[in-house]
Order: structure tokens, then C-alpha cells, then sequence
């Protein structure tokens, strides 16, 4: 169903002419309004569950909330070549954005790499560990294979339970690049989520036990 509806939203996007405010140049240091479809993610899935949690949440606020909680949560983001803007955070809070309506997304340009050539882009940006080149299922990816379009990106179910895992079991993030996937991948090593498909009940019962064998495993460390 979600994955429909960003589709949706894809074709949305392609047939609006969305006004944005930034300026023809923009450098490091640059933060502007731009258009949801100027973004690429550096990384090729979400969790959906976790989409809908942060849609759940700006639904609930008053438009003012709403545009306060945007104007409060800016994309920080690399200048590529040939324009292009990498996100370096914010994948799920702006599909929540999309979802909800938003049309403009406020960007930070925190580098400004235009001027490499592709190859050398591609490199630094490894080297920065500012790109996850994994599936939804943990499956090696090329650069080639990052979507286009946020709307393009995929679903981790197991990438949700690891977000709502650290929040239930109060474990302090640790500063590790993309630490939420590592531990999305160790969870569906233990397929905590077997069977949700059939049970959606399963996802509590699986966040309180992914919480008792993730203290296990730091305990043990």
C-alpha cells in the first residue's frame, strides 16, 4: 500500500511546477527551499513502519505546528556534480513530509563537491560513510542502484523495528554511521519479524523481545 502510494507521489511531483527559493548558485553554507524531486537518497530503503509512525505524528499538529516542525528539521545535504544533492539525514522525516503534503523541503548544504567528476564523487562520498549501499534485505548494492527519487525507496521492515527498539529499550545512539541498519541486519539474522505479514500483532510482541536480546548482546560486550 505505501509502496503505491509513493509512486503516486512520484508521478504527483513530475507533473508540478513547484516554486522554490534558492538561487540558481548555491555553495556550502546554503540553505534554501527547494522541491522534494531535486533530492537523492543515499541509500536505498526506509522503514515504511517507521514513515507512518512520523506521518501519524505531523497529522495530528496544527498547520502552524506543522510548518514549525519542517522549518525546525532541514535536510542537510552534499552538492554533487552536475547540481545534483545527496541527503546525508532526514530520508524518513521527509517521505513523512511528502505524505502529508508538503511540496518544498528545506535544504543545508554541508559540502560542496560540483566540482569532482562523478568517479572522484563516488569515492569521497564512500570515504565519508556518507552512503549505505545495502538493500532492504542487506544485499550489497552499486551506486548505480540508489534511487532517483525518495519516493523510489524501498521498504526495511527491520530498519523500523531497530528505530522503535532504541526508543522502547532507551539505548543511546552511539555516533556509528547508518547504526540503525547494522542493527536492523542483526535483528532479521534472528527474524524477529517472521510472519508479520500474516500478524500484525507480531510487531509488539517482537519490539519487547528485540529490546531483551539487544540488552543481552551489549551486556555481553
Amino acid at each position: 500500500m505505501m509502496q503505491q502510494l509513493f509512486l503516486a507521489i512520484g508521478v504527483f511531483f513530475a507533473s508540478l511546477g513547484v516554486q522554490a527559493n534558492c538561487p540558481s548558485f548555491i555553495a556550502e553554507g546554503s540553505r534554501c527551499w527547494m522541491s522534494f524531486e531535486r533530492l537523492r537518497p543515499g541509500q536505498v530503503a526506509v522503514g515504511y513502519k517507521l514513515v507512518e509512525q512520523k506521518l501519524s505524528k505531523l497529522i495530528k499538529m496544527s498547520d502552524s505546528e506543522r510548518s514549525e516542525y519542517r522549518a525546525e528539521h532541514s535536510t542537510p545535504v552534499v552538492l554533487g556534480p552536475e547540481g545534483s544533492l545527496f541527503m546525508l539525514d532526514r530520508h524518513h522525516t521527509n517521505n513523512a513530509f511528502i505524505l502529508i503534503g508538503f511540496e518544498l523541503v528545506l535544504v543545508d548544504v554541508k559540502f560542496d563537491w560540483s566540482s569532482m567528476k562523478w568517479g572522484d564523487f563516488w569515492v569521497a562520498m564512500k570515504d565519508a560513510a556518507f552512503l549505505y549501499l545495502y538493500d532492504e534485505v542487506g544485499r550489497p548494492v552499486k551506486v548505480e542502484d540508489l534511487p532517483n527519487y525518495l519516493w523510489e525507496m524501498s521498504d526495511d521492515p527491520y530498519r523500523s523495528l531497530a528505530t522503535f527498539v532504541r526508543k522502547e529499550g532507551k539505548f543511546k545512539k552511539s555516533g556509528r554511521p547508518f547504526e540503525e541498519f547494522y542493527w536492523a541486519r542483526l535483528f532479521q539474522e534472528q527474524e524477529f519479524l517472521k510472519g508479520v505479514e500474516n500478524d500484525p500483532d507480531i510487531w509488539e510482541k517482537s519490539i519487547k523481545k528485540a529490546v531483551l536480546w539487544r540488552k543481552s548482546v551489549e551486556d555481553n560486550f
